[in-house]
């Protein structure tokens, strides 16, 4: 930075030169790998919007909406699946499974 001050031009490479010749370091905040991991897995990803949230219909089972509930019974997870007509509101199907 105050290279910058004095308008002096000078190459990265020899600004490591000079940062190693006097044992300067400088703290570089690198990436965190966890979080570019987390971001490449499929369930963090969305998936587009066919319906437009356009839920009004004529015709039953052409719009269905599906939800998957976790369940905490004493010591273990349960998980409900249901699946569901937008348009006449009904429950076609459900499974428990653990």
């Amino acid at each position: 930075m105050e290279i910058e001050k004095l308008n002096i031009v000078i190459n990265d490479k020899k600004t490591l030169r000079i940062m190693n010749k006097y044992w300067l370091l400088a703290k570089i905040r690198r990436k965190n790998p966890y979080k570019n991991i987390q971001k490449a897995t499929i369930e963090h990803k969305s998936i587009k919007n066919i319906l437009n949230r356009q839920f009004r219909g004529i015709t039953p089972l052409k719009k269905l909406w599906t939800d998957i509930t976790y369940i905490k019974f004493q010591w273990k997870w349960t998980y409900l699946s249901i699946i569901k007509d937008i348009i006449t509101g009904e429950i076609l199907a459900s499974q428990i499974s653990s």
